[in-house]
């Protein structure tokens, strides 16, 4: 997408390509569509500002985004799911909307690039309104957050422990540490931006750059996993300023200044850098290598060699953490009974009061599930959680090595950081 739209010609081939694009991001992920209406909104302001020389690039953009996504929502959602409005996939609710807002622009662009800008803007307003009135219709309830409705104690020890939903408060107040290696590369690519904007250097190539990457910056802010988004964008206009930062210094005529200036901006535009400064910052040089140590722990649990002892018993219920759950349905044939998805709420939600409740009410909770399998990883973040949290509760004996008589341990291999057990007869 960004490739295409900093073409100053309007060749409508690449703007047909960022339209399909646009389809595309909005069927590979939900979390996409922030970033796609901002490219939407790019397209409309070009040809709100170009007119007729924008004219067929946004025809082409409009169609292509409304084909594209058509052919893949009829390819990929069953018939029986065509009106059922989700919002954290492909469903008919980004259908209709991206269906409605690409013909509509495409129309516009069609009928009226031709005339002043006042009634470029006006046909933009009127494509506006019917695109909201259709989300209003469609689906009012992907206007808020798909999360908000989830159990309170889900959120408390499942949600609120998500790395990737923090937002920069939670950076700030967790690890102020990395707040460099989240947001500076991101910031950094937006003051590149407005510093050539105001050099009137290629400005129209920059206000779409910095639309791109500033807003992906203001989605990290709320959830730091759009940083993912900003700092990939960030490279084309940092790659533009290395490259004359790199021809000055080469030049020779500028000194030893020049290239100082060239290494500096190399380094800061690195985000693991700011990572890597961050830590050793905090904590020195042992306090980076402790940091380590302490993210293998907490995924000592998902790696093979620790799932092989459950791999090789016979299809069951698994009762365990969600992550673990996760790794489980991928490699295994057993079926569990919490993994990390939002829709799972039910599962998760038992498998956090099991962990919390003391043994004789645990047992309860674990006979009504039939003869599931119990895997127990003492070392797993919220499975740590829980323990604190309910120093009587199962996961807190467990992890003191005190075993209810109501569970039976199950043979592991040597070393493995995982337990299993089933339930007494």
């Amino acid at each position: 997408m960004a490739a295409m739209l900093v073409d100053r010609r309007y060749r409508a081939l690449n703007y047909a390509l960022a339209g399909a694009a646009a389809a595309l991001a909005i069927a590979v992920g939900a979390e996409t569509t922030p970033l796609v209406a901002v490219v939407c909104a790019i397209v409309a302001c070009q040809w709100l500002w170009a007119g007729q020389t924008a004219a067929r690039s946004t025809v082409a953009f409009g169609l292509s985004l409304a084909a594209g996504l058509s052919v893949i929502f009829f390819s990929t959602v069953p018939p029986r799911l065509y009106f059922v409005a989700t919002c954290d996939n492909l469903s008919i609710a980004f259908y209709s909307l991206a269906l409605t807002g690409g013909v509509l622009l495409a129309l516009a662009a069609a009928t009226v690039s031709h005339r002043a800008p006042a009634l470029r803007f006006g046909a933009l307003a009127l494509c506006g309104l019917v695109v909201a009135a259709v989300a209003l219709s469609v689906a009012p309830q992907c206007l808020g957050n798909p999360l908000a409705g989830l159990d309170p104690l889900l959120i408390e020890l499942w949600l609120d422990h998500i790395s990737e939903a923090r937002s920069v408060t939670l950076i700030a107040a967790q690890e102020p540490t990395n707040i460099g290696a989240y947001y500076f590369t991101g910031a950094f690519a937006s003051a590149i931006c407005l510093w050539r904007i105001l050099h009137r250097d290629r400005i129209d190539l920059h206000l779409v750059l910095l639309a791109l990457v500033l807003s992906s910056l203001a989605i990290a802010l709320v959830q730091v996993r759009g940083m993912a988004f900003s700092n990939l964008l960030a490279i084309v206009p940092m790659a533009l300023l290395l490259a004359d930062l790199r021809a000055r210094s080469s030049g020779g005529t500028a000194g030893a200044r020049a290239s100082l200036l060239y290494v500096g901006a190399l380094l800061v535009s690195v985000p693991a850098m700011w990572a890597v400064a961050g830590t050793l910052a905090e904590k020195g040089i042992s306090g980076f290598a402790a940091a380590e140590a302490a993210v293998t722990n907490g995924e000592a649990c998902l790696t093979d060699a620790a799932l092989a002892d459950i791999g090789r018993l016979a299809p069951s219920l698994v009762v365990g953490p969600s992550d673990i759950g996760a790794t489980l349905l991928r490699r295994t044939e057993h079926r569990v009974l919490s993994a990390p998805y939002h829709r799972n709420a039910g599962g998760m939600l038992r498998e956090l009061k099991i962990g919390l409740a003391e043994p004789g009410a645990a047992a309860v909770l674990l006979h009504q599930l039939g003869q599931p399998v119990l895997a127990f990883c003492a070392v797993d973040a919220q499975t740590q959680v829980i323990a604190a949290r309910a120093p009587r509760g199962l996961y807190a004996d467990l992890a003191a090595g005190r075993v209810p008589a109501f569970l039976s341990p199950l043979p592991v291999s040597k070393g493995s950081p995982i337990r299993l057990y089933t339930l007494a007869p």
